[in-house]
């Protein structure tokens, strides 16, 4: 009889496991060779955090997901910006790509806090 429990047991979580559909995260992948605006710009406290932070931004960007390139491929800048704030820009290497939307953008990150804005002005 226990074995009989049992084997219910395990066919219910099984099954209740088995219905749940897998997660999917949405992004599009991008690689961005990062540069310092200055020598100083090099020692910011908060740089590192604040490029992998706006990197996984530019990946989970609505019109980056949109755009119809498999990957991008940014040429970045970061700088100090007012007071604790990095301000970090970028454009896409390949100039054939100028033109399309998701070729510039511009971000700004205090180590935790990121905004980034997708737009199309060189």
């Amino acid at each position: 009889m226990r074995l009989i429990v049992f084997a219910l047991f395990l066919a219910v979580v099984l099954v209740s496991c088995a219905k749940k559909p897998p997660v999917e995260v949405a992004f599009k992948p991008v690689q961005v060779d990062w540069h310092a605006q200055t020598e100083a710009d090099e020692a910011l406290p908060n740089k590192d955090a604040c490029v992998i932070r706006v990197t996984s931004a530019l990946m989970q960007d609505s019109v980056i997901q949109a755009s119809a390139l498999e990957e991008i491929q940014y040429k970045g800048v970061y700088t100090k910006g007012e007071g604790a704030i990095l301000s970090l820009k970028g454009a896409c290497v390949d100039e054939n790509q100028k033109d399309l939307p998701e070729c510039n953008w511009s971000a700004s990150c205090d180590g935790e806090k990121v905004v980034v804005n997708v737009h199309n002005e060189p």
